[in-house]
């Protein structure tokens, strides 16, 4: 039972781990990242009962359907969860997807493993490498390459449209065929996946974690500098304020003002969540604002009010783009 916890679960679960510590920013709370591993175990779960059914029902043989079919049922459970959570605005850059993603592998693989291990080759010493250290890295890597794909091409193109994880999920069922068809010797193909994937993700991490610095540093200087003429009374002359002053053509006064109003807490709240982010990078923990709830409320309430036509006018001069609305869920993480 040791031999099996130790090569069978523990090399995904120490990856998993790693990824969550090398994120300096701490994007992904630990409750979320344990939820995610939860829900990725009952993936595997409902796996088992669809797969059964289908090779029972399709009558294409067991190895055909592993190959071929196992691979597509597998990855769209599995890549339901990613989806969710990126519609949900919980997860706003690839560090982020890269580790949720890495974590409902994680879950799936563990509940995957231990029924194959424990029911059908408890003590083979090979089978445990190629499931410990292959399977599962196979699992949790495909789940995250899906998502860092997926939040790469919604953020570029600035939509959620469901076309733009097809990409993603192709990717995820080929690296998975692939590895079920055993081309070259379970052995190798372990080899190959725990030297591939996990070096892919580290360098997701490098490259993100840049962009992350530098998007920091350039919005945050900006932000300051209008949120500083709004205040002083100045808005009328940045271009921002010259942007919507020009709107009062299309719309009412009353409209106007609360679209500056609306520019104005949204720049507040979007630096405190800059705040946030560089606070916990340098080790700090950052307590929950207790006025956040109700500036996220009257946020709420002043885009219901001033309506979807004026929040599409005003969205290019704060690029209210996927990334974006990302800072304020994440403003109400706590």
């Amino acid at each position: 039972m040791l031999i099996n916890i130790l090569f069978g679960f523990i090399p995904g679960l120490v990856f998993l781990a790693f990824l969550f510590f090398l994120d300096s920013y701490k994007l992904v709370r630990l409750r979320i990242l344990m939820g995610t591993f939860i829900t990725g175990g009952f993936c595997a779960a409902a796996a088992y009962f669809a797969n059964t059914f289908l090779i029972e029902t399709s009558g294409i043989g067991f190895m055909n359907y592993s190959q071929f079919a196992a691979p597509v049922v597998e990855e769209l459970l599995k890549l339901s969860i990613i989806v969710v959570l990126i519609r949900q605005n919980k997860i706003g850059f690839m560090i982020d997807a890269a580790i949720l993603g890495f974590a409902v592998g994680a879950g799936f693989a563990v509940v995957e493993n231990y029924h194959y291990l424990f029911n059908i080759a408890s003590g083979d010493f090979f089978v445990l490498i190629v499931r410990g250290f292959g399977t599962a890295i196979m699992h949790s890597g495909t789940t995250s390459l899906f998502a860092v794909i997926s939040v790469y091409l919604i953020h570029k193109n600035d939509t959620g449209k469901l076309i733009f994880y097809v990409p993603g999920f192709a990717a995820a069922v080929v690296f998975h065929s692939i590895f079920n068809q055993f081309v070259f010797s379970p052995f190798i193909s372990t080899i190959f996946i725990i030297s591939t994937l996990p070096a892919f993700l580290i360098f997701i991490f490098y490259r993100n974690t840049n962009s992350i610095h530098n998007w920091l540093e350039v919005e945050l200087d900006n932000e300051a500098r209008l949120l500083t003429m709004i205040k002083g009374g100045r808005f009328a002359q940045s271009k921002t304020g010259r942007y919507i002053i020009n709107l009062r053509e299309k719309f009412q006064k009353e409209i106007v003002f609360d679209m500056v109003c609306y520019v104005q807490l949204y720049i507040e709240l979007s630096i405190l969540a800059k705040g946030i982010l560089m606070m916990q990078e340098s080790g700090f923990d950052v307590p929950k604002d207790p006025e956040l709830e109700t500036k996220l409320d009257e946020l709420k309430s002043l885009e219901k009010r001033i309506g979807k036509s004026a929040v599409i006018a005003i969205s290019p001069v704060l690029r209210l783009k996927k990334q974006d609305l990302w800072k304020l869920s994440y403003l109400n993480r706590g």
